[in-house]
């Protein structure tokens, strides 16, 4: 007699992470390529694969290629997780202080929504408890400001690994990435019956992307992931299926028919961050006139024109000063004196009536933000201008709030 729970349990186990960008020596993360891929995967395919063999592990397209919008937090990990309606905050979360963020009020052991009154329900997930909250999406502060964001994970089997008893996972937030495999998925569907257990490559080549972002054409290229059949053509394909055959290159014995397969997945370490923020390999405006346009973009916009999700930046009519306005900022973040970044982006300067601000998108070495984290650097005057990307700088922190630091004095780092 088996225990229930427990036999009736199938499901396959992680083996390891598949990434499309690599840090640098200073933590600083920069998209690549080719997959970045763990020791047993280069053995195969070698240090910089372009293409893997790989195989669905399921029908069910929630297990093996969920998408979530998450935020993370560096104590408390997963905070939020929603779908664009219905959001999960961490209870811990919200009991420690962070109730605020999200106007829910934590009392006598009771989550109570701050503006209705109303009792919002709790439940049990990866071993924590969630509160379960309108989820905004677009309209969310922390989506605006680059705190929250979709992450979507493929799960897949590398059949031509020893020990492929599991699957690899790989995590993009790419609207692309995500829309090419959900709509290559569905003709497959269509084709066999099924996704499961069908020899597929996955691929990712650099795509030159066009968008529109704040009415400005930018020009980025940005890895994109396919998938496909490889070498087959749909006729190969057609007559497999009419006479039940397998491509011989495949080496081992596979049943085209329409039998589905539903075998579940370990599940994840929802605390550990995704890195998705890669920067682009090269960004652009395209119009010559457009000198002055803001370099600031993620990379839902760059592929999509969504202007939804902004970050940071000098709105007309106001500046950086009104916005990091001391009054919003905790005595722990007064106490941060100075920082030092690392610049991304060439600074571009904005003429305002409150005067002339320069700004540039960077990476934090030292100060206010967790080492190697995106955020905006604003200055007074020139006071960025002099900074090249990819080099380091320090500077006097003046205030700081949301991924966005207003700095003075700026002194360029000597290269050692």
């Amino acid at each position: 007699m088996a225990i229930k729970g427990w036999s009736d349990v199938v499901r396959l186990p992680r083996l390891g992470k598949i990434a499309l960008g690599v840090k640098d020596e200073q933590g600083i993360p920069r998209a690549v390529d080719y997959f970045v891929v763990p020791p047993e995967v280069q053995a195969i395919y070698g240090p910089k694969p372009k293409e893997l063999d790989i195989l669905i592990p399921s029908e069910d397209i929630d297990s093996f290629f969920p998408i979530f919008l998450k935020r993370y937090g560096e104590q408390y990990g997963l905070l939020c997780r929603g779908d664009g309606e219905v959001a999960s905050v961490s209870a811990d979360y919200i009991v420690s202080g962070g109730g605020e963020e999200y106007g829910i009020i934590y009392n006598n052991g009771r989550f109570i929504h701050a503006e209705t009154g109303e009792e919002l329900e709790v439940e049990d997930g990866s071993g924590r408890k969630w509160v379960k909250y309108p989820c905004p999406y677009k309209e969310c502060k922390f989506y605006k400001t680059q705190r929250c964001t979709e992450v979507a994970t493929l799960n897949v089997i590398l059949y031509k690994v020893p020990g492929i008893l599991g699957v690899y996972s790989l995590d993009t937030g790419s609207f692309n990435s995500y829309v090419n495999i959900r709509n290559a998925l569905t003709i497959l569907r269509g084709i066999f019956g099924k996704v499961s257990f069908i020899p597929l490559k996955l691929k990712v080549r650099m795509q030159e992307l066009h968008p529109f972002v704040k009415g400005k054409r930018i020009k980025t290229v940005k890895p994109v992931l396919y998938i496909d059949m490889g070498d087959l053509n749909f006729e190969q394909v057609a007559a497999m299926i009419k006479n039940k055959l397998k491509p011989e290159k495949f080496n081992f014995n596979l049943d085209f028919l329409p039998i589905t397969c539903n075998i579940g997945i370990e599940p994840a370490d929802e605390d550990e961050k995704p890195e998705l923020l890669y920067p682009p390999v090269n960004e652009d405006v395209i119009d010559e006139e457009d000198e002055e346009y803001e370099t600031e973009y993620d990379e839902k916009t760059m592929e999509t024109g969504d202007e939804s999700k902004e970050v940071f930046s000098i709105q007309e009519g106001g500046t950086p000063e009104e916005y990091l306005n001391e009054e919003h900022l905790d005595e722990e973040e007064r106490d941060e004196k100075e920082g030092i970044f690392k610049a991304l982006t060439p600074a571009k300067k904005k003429v305002t009536s409150k005067g002339v601000f320069t700004y540039i998108r960077a990476a934090c070495m030292k100060g206010p933000f967790g080492k190697g984290e995106l955020c905006e650097v604003y200055a007074v005057g020139d006071g960025l201008l002099e900074v090249a990307p990819y080099q380091d700088f320090s500077a006097e922190i003046l205030s700081y709030k949301d991924g966005a630091v207003l700095v003075d004095n700026v002194l360029i780092e000597k290269s050692a």
